[in-house]
C-alpha cells in the first residue's frame, strides 16, 4: 500500500482484514433482522453479551426472543475485531445515538454498528472494498465528532447534532470508514437499522 500510517501489512493482508470486518459487519445486521422477525420492536432489541458490559435493555420482551446474542433470537456470536485492524483496546460499539445523513429521516438516530480504532490503511481499504471514495487516497473526515453510547433500547432524541459523518464521499451510504477529527482516530460503521 502506497497509503502512509502504522500499518506494515500486505496488500492481501489488507483485504481479508477489511473483509472480516465488513463480513461480520453484515451477519449482525442479518441477526438483528432475524431478531425482528420474531415481532420484537427496534427499542425491544437487546444486545447484552457475555464479551462486552453495559448492553443489558431493561425495556426487552423478558425473553430470549428479542436478544441478538440468543439462540433464539437473532443467534449472532460476539466476535473479536481482527488484532491487526488497529489498536488492541478496539471492539464493537452498537448504539442508537447517531444519524447517518441520507440514511433514512436525518432527525432521526440509526442503529449502528461501529469499530473505532482502526488503522488508516484498514479504514482506506474498507472504503476500497465498498467503493467509497477515498478523498486524496485517504478516508472522509467528519470533523465534529460521533457518539459511542451503548444502545440499551433508546435513540438519541437529537441525533442532527451527532451524524456519523458530514463528508461529502458518505451521504446515503450504509457503511463505509471514515476519520474522526475530534479524537484522530479512524472508525467503520455500518447501519444495522435504518429510521
Amino acid at each position: 500500500s502506497t497509503r502512509q500510517g502504522s500499518s506494515n501489512l500486505s496488500d492481501r493482508q489488507l483485504q481479508l482484514t477489511s473483509s472480516d470486518i465488513t463480513g461480520y459487519a453484515q451477519e449482525m445486521e442479518r441477526a438483528v433482522n432475524k431478531t425482528m422477525l420474531h415481532g420484537i420492536s427496534e427499542n425491544q432489541l437487546s444486545f447484552d453479551n457475555a464479551h462486552v458490559a453495559g448492553y443489558a435493555n431493561p425495556g426487552d420482551c423478558g425473553t430470549d426472543a428479542c436478544k441478538v446474542f440468543a439462540a433464539a433470537g437473532g443467534a449472532a456470536e460476539w466476535q473479536e475485531p481482527p488484532s491487526q485492524a488497529g489498536s488492541a483496546s478496539t471492539n464493537w460499539v452498537i448504539t442508537g445515538d447517531n444519524a447517518v445523513p441520507g440514511v433514512g429521516d436525518d432527525t432521526t438516530a440509526d442503529l449502528v454498528l461501529l469499530l473505532p480504532g482502526l488503522n488508516e490503511n484498514i479504514c482506506a481499504k474498507i472504503n476500497d472494498s465498498l467503493r467509497v471514495t477515498n478523498p486524496g487516497g485517504s478516508p472522509p473526515t467528519d470533523i465534529d465528532g460521533i457518539s459511542q453510547v451503548k444502545f440499551t433500547g433508546t435513540f438519541a432524541s437529537s441525533p442532527a447534532t451527532v451524524r456519523i459523518s458530514n463528508a461529502a464521499q458518505l451521504g446515503g451510504v450504509h457503511a463505509a470508514c471514515f476519520k474522526n477529527n475530534a479524537t484522530s482516530s479512524y472508525i467503520f460503521y455500518e447501519v444495522l437499522i435504518e429510521r
